[in-house]
């Protein structure tokens, strides 16, 4: 129990204390609109690309210049191939890595809990070797990990895989997958005895949920959630 607790809910002040985006405004001095710019350039594959592409190229004129065009030309048919053979093998896992996700889902809806999770298992083992970064699927595989954990009865692990999916929210832009995990995880920390670290997560749920124009019937439960939790509190 202690050692779960230093690595899942480390994992909950990683977000808050060591966010990279902070870091990264505190050491540059930029303001938060320019760190906001550059990291949706860096996560606009796109985008990225191209700036690669033209350090390929300003590469590729420079050896042109020294060695001569045909050695400027193999020397960015070489780059640009390898980059190419990159992202299209990238994207062909991430394709493997949705599907395997959609089975999961699928399995948990239908109560096969042991093949979920041997299913998203797989699917996160893809995503590390891979190194995706964070966003909605990714996210939702931790979520999907600790519904089906929690459904066979191992409630710290669940706890760890909703820890894990809040780590994510950094790339996370659905605003229904935000909600799955703070949902998930207040629920969870409540349930498992960690109501005074439920209550900031159940509250954000609300509000989020009021912000995205939620049920009255969910906006009640989640309210009845955070009041319970505030009641073990004291």
């Amino acid at each position: 129990n202690g050692a779960f607790r230093i690595e899942a809910h480390s994992s909950l002040r990683a977000y808050h204390y060591s966010n990279p985006h902070k870091a990264f405004r505190r050491l540059t001095g930029m303001s938060r609109r320019s760190v906001a710019k550059i990291r949706t350039l860096v996560r606009n594959g796109y985008a990225l690309m191209a700036l690669v592409m033209a350090v390929f190229i300003g590469i590729s004129r420079t050896v042109s210049r020294e060695m001569g065009p045909v050695a400027g030309w193999a020397v960015f048919g070489v780059l640009a191939g390898g980059l190419g053979i990159r992202f299209g093998l990238t994207w062909l896992e991430q394709q493997k890595f949705a599907k395997q996700v959609n089975l999961a889902i699928t399995a948990l809806d239908e109560r096969r809990y042991r093949e979920c999770l041997k299913t998203i298992d797989e699917a996160i083992a893809r995503a590390r070797k891979w190194k995706f970064t964070p966003d909605d699927t990714v996210a939702m595989a931790f979520v999907i990990r600790a519904g089906a954990l929690w459904k066979t009865g191992d409630k710290q692990g669940a706890l760890e895989a909703s820890a894990r999916a809040f780590t994510c929210m950094c790339g996370v832009e659905s605003a229904d997958v935000q909600l799955m995990i703070f949902d998930q995880l207040g629920t969870l920390l409540l349930e498992t005895g960690y109501a005074q670290k439920a209550i900031p997560i159940l509250e954000a749920a609300v509000g989020l949920g009021h912000r995205a124009g939620a049920q009255p019937l969910q906006t009640a439960s989640r309210l009845e959630r955070a009041a319970m939790a505030c009641h073990r509190v004291g």
